[in-house]
């Protein structure tokens, strides 16, 4: 799965590296993030029937996927701000992130 996952990763970031090129990260990136989550529900709604299937695409999704979204993140956050903001700026998010990431495990485990 690792090597398969790695594998995606790699195909899928030369694809989107087109694709930000052509359309910019504006345009490309929402697209992207709403693809994923519609993803995300075919994976939830397959882990009733399919859990083994479903963990898979949940593996290579995560992996592969992800890493491309936050960059695509990063990508739209580099355009949005000049050096000046930008400084002041990202520290912030990525703090928010940080804090997100950490709430949202909090709370999957009290689940």
């Amino acid at each position: 799965m690792v090597v398969l996952a790695s594998i995606a990763a790699i195909v899928l970031s030369f694809g989107r590296g087109r694709t930000t090129v052509r359309l910019g990260p504006f345009r490309s990136t929402p697209v992207s993030l709403s693809i994923s989550g519609v993803l995300h529900v075919a994976e939830w709604l397959l882990l009733g029937y399919h859990p083994r299937i479903a963990a898979c695409a949940i593996y290579l999704h995560v992996v592969a996927i992800g890493s491309i979204l936050l960059s695509s993140f990063w990508s739209v956050m580099n355009e949005s701000f000049d050096p000046r903001a930008a400084k002041l700026s990202f520290g912030r998010i990525s703090g928010a992130g940080t804090l997100g990431g950490l709430l949202g495990g909090l709370m999957a485990a009290w689940l």
